[in-house]
């Protein structure tokens, strides 16, 4: 047993095909982003989800302005599930660490646009707030 706090005092354990009777196996140089390697379908699917998405908003002139965004997510995504991929049938952490590297990508994507978005709502609020202000203000000077 290793001096590591951060190792599983617990093997790893895959289930088979059938779903019965799980073994443990060892994941080598991919067992930290295992779960990832596991849900890499959907993460091709939540790419090609995205990309379509984006097609259909540029089908509109205005459309435009905001498709190119979740398409690049989820290119991102799927760039992230196909490198996976290629990690898990070659054990290859170079390709696992890329694929983290997009993941980061989108989740970078994804928190400017909340913040913009926090941004734009205090914004309407105040516009809001603004405008009765000065309707109270007007209404009182008639």
């Amino acid at each position: 047993m290793s001096n590591n706090p951060y190792n599983s005092p617990a093997p790893v354990y895959h289930s088979n095909a059938t779903g019965y009777a799980p073994k443990p196996i060892s994941l080598g140089p991919l067992e930290i982003v295992w779960p990832l390697v596991e849900a890499r379908k959907w993460l091709k699917f939540l790419g090609w989800m995205n990309i379509i998405l984006g097609g259909i908003y540029c089908l509109t002139i205005i459309g435009i302005i905001f498709g190119w965004v979740p398409i690049w997510i989820g290119i991102s995504l799927k760039g992230a599930g196909d490198k996976l991929e290629v990690a898990m049938h070659s054990q290859d952490s170079a390709a696992a660490h890329y694929a983290c590297r997009d993941l980061r990508t989108v989740f970078t994507i994804v928190g400017v646009l909340a913040i913009i978005s926090l941004v734009l709502t205090a914004l309407y609020f105040l516009g809001l707030i603004a405008f009765f202000v000065f309707a109270l203000v007007a209404a009182n000077n008639i």
